[in-house]
């Protein structure tokens, strides 16, 4: 079985960014990643309206960001100051562990 994330183009991911993440990223997530397609999309989506430009690297990352119910990922980050985690969002995005997210 092939899988595709191709999807992820919607969202300015090349196809070289695809290969990358391919290899990165286990197979496992990978396949969730497909699986949850519907899912992944509606964060990813989110994350960009509230202001997150590096969502490469949230996909890369921090995959399971992507895989979280988006009611949940909203509920996580109006406990915080926007501005410090859209900043964590494209610039250091292993720092969210702090904030528990």
């Amino acid at each position: 079985m092939i899988i595709m994330i191709d999807y992820l183009k919607q969202f300015n991911i090349t196809n070289d960014d695809i290969k990358t993440l391919k290899t990165h990223l286990t197979k496992e997530v990978v396949k969730n990643l497909e699986i949850a397609q519907v899912n992944v999309i509606e964060v990813l989506n989110f994350l960009k309206e509230f202001g997150v430009n590096n969502l490469l690297n949230v996909i890369k990352y921090r995959p399971d960001i992507c895989l979280k119910e988006k009611r949940d990922l909203e509920r996580d980050l109006t406990l915080f100051d926007k501005d410090l985690l859209i900043f964590i969002f494209n610039n250091s995005i292993d720092d969210l562990i702090n904030f528990k997210i």
